[in-house]
C-alpha cells in the first residue's frame, strides 16, 4: 500500500461542498470561498489481475495547497479529520494505518498523537447528525481510533 497524490485546480463538487459547509463550525464561523487548488490523497494498493497491473484506490481527503504546511490551521485540521475517518471506516489494519499516516506526513505537516485525538473528538462533536448512518459511522470511528492510538 502507498499514498497516491493528485493535484487539481478545479472547484469542489457540490456534494463535497455540502459536507464541508456542514462542518463549517469546525472550519470557520464565517462563510469562505473554497480554494480551487487542492491536493487529493488516496490510499492505493497495486495488484495484478489476469497478469495486468491494476490499482485499488481509496479516497482519503483533500487539502488546499496553502494549508499543506499548516498555514491554514482550520483546513489542515479538517483534512486530518477526514483522513482518519476514511482510514477508520475502511477498517485498515494497524500497520497500514501507520504507513498511511507516515506517508501523508511527508507532504502535509503531521499532528502529534494528542493533537490528532483532540482533532478527532472536536470533529466528531461537530459531525452533522443528518449524515447517512451517523451513529454507526461515529461508533466505528471512535472504536478504530481507540484501537489505532493504543
Amino acid at each position: 500500500m502507498f499514498i497516491k497524490w493528485r493535484e487539481e485546480n478545479k472547484p469542489i463538487p457540490p456534494e463535497c461542498l455540502k459536507e464541508l459547509r456542514a462542518l463549517s463550525p469546525f472550519v470557520s464561523s464565517k462563510p469562505r470561498k473554497w480554494s480551487p487548488h487542492r491536493w487529493y490523497a488516496y490510499l492505493a494498493e497495486s495488484k495484478r489481475i489476469e497478469g495486468k497491473p491494476r490499482q485499488a484506490v481509496m479516497y482519503l481527503g483533500s487539502i488546499p495547497a496553502r494549508a499543506m504546511q499548516g498555514e491554514d490551521a482550520e483546513e489542515w485540521r479538517l483534512f486530518w479529520y477526514k483522513v482518519n475517518c476514511s482510514l477508520c471506516l475502511a477498517y485498515v489494519d494497524f500497520r497500514t494505518y501507520q504507513h498511511a499516516i507516515r506517508g501523508i506526513g511527508t507532504r502535509v505537516t503531521r499532528p502529534s498523537d494528542e493533537e490528532l485525538l483532540r482533532i478527532m473528538h472536536e470533529g466528531l462533536e461537530l459531525h452533522p447528525t443528518w449524515y447517512k448512518n451517523y451513529k454507526a459511522v461515529r461508533n466505528a470511528v471512535i472504536d478504530r481510533m481507540n484501537f489505532h492510538l493504543q
